[in-house]
């Protein structure tokens, strides 16, 4: 008995080898493409950690601004509001009471435990651990309230400036404007 083989047999067995073929390359794309999914991923995952601790930053920052205009308005940080002496051009007399020199803000270290720098105290201001709370300072921009009914009321300019801190070395700086007007003069 005679065995012939046909074509087609042989055919058969180059297109398996290409199936194998075939196969690989779709596994190597797959892995490629799982590969990148994964960076993605990652790389999502450390945008959102950022944006919260920037975030925190940017709270505690408002939250000194506030603080400093909730003084200001008691009378709590210049004390008699009539007298102004407590603002120095250097700033570390009395700790964030600032003159600008020539119209310049004057140059501050926001570092924990600076002397030209005011901090709020955790009570006003619950940060994350191992971060420092946030700093300000206020600049009296122009005007000198004086109590003299005769001359009608006035009023003064501050300018706040606020560092607030995160986890990760996150920062931001605020900075407002705020009036203060002498009542019942």
């Amino acid at each position: 008995m005679k065995i012939a083989f046909s074509k087609q047999g042989n055919s058969q067995h180059r297109q398996r080898g290409a199936a194998l073929v075939m196969g690989l390359i779709v596994l190597l794309v797959l892995t490629a493409i799982g590969f990148s999914i994964i960076q993605i991923a990652g790389m999502q995952n450390k945008m959102a950690r950022n944006l919260r601790d920037q975030s925190i930053a940017f709270q505690a920052a408002e939250a000194a601004l506030r603080k400093a205009e909730a003084d200001i308005a008691a009378g709590t940080v210049t004390g008699n509001p009539f007298r102004f002496k407590r603002f120095t051009n250097t700033c570390t007399t009395n700790q964030g009471l600032c003159l600008p020199a020539g119209g310049v803000t004057p140059t501050v270290n926001w570092s924990a435990g600076s002397t030209n720098t005011l901090a709020l105290a955790s009570a006003d201001f619950a940060v994350p651990g191992g971060v420092q709370q946030p700093r300000y300072i206020i600049e009296l921009i122009s005007g000198k309230p004086v109590n003299d009914a005769s001359t009608g009321c006035s009023a003064a300019l501050f300018r706040i400036s606020a560092q607030g801190f995160g986890q990760n070395g996150a920062r931001a700086n605020l900075q407002s404007i705020y009036r203060y007007r002498v009542l019942n003069c």
